[in-house]
């Protein structure tokens, strides 16, 4: 089975908040597949 990769960008707005909440759903009439793996990455600034 192929892996597929979905990359989202996160708003400025959502990223300050303390929580981001992810949600998975199926599209009418399907089933979802086995979540292997999320990741939450950010920038990282050097610049003191």
């Amino acid at each position: 089975m192929e892996q597929e990769v979905l990359i989202l960008p996160v708003s400025e707005e959502s990223a300050k908040k303390r929580t981001i909440t992810v949600q998975f759903s199926a599209m009418p009439g399907s089933r979802t597949a086995k979540i292997t793996e999320v990741r939450l990455l950010s920038r990282y600034d050097a610049t003191p």
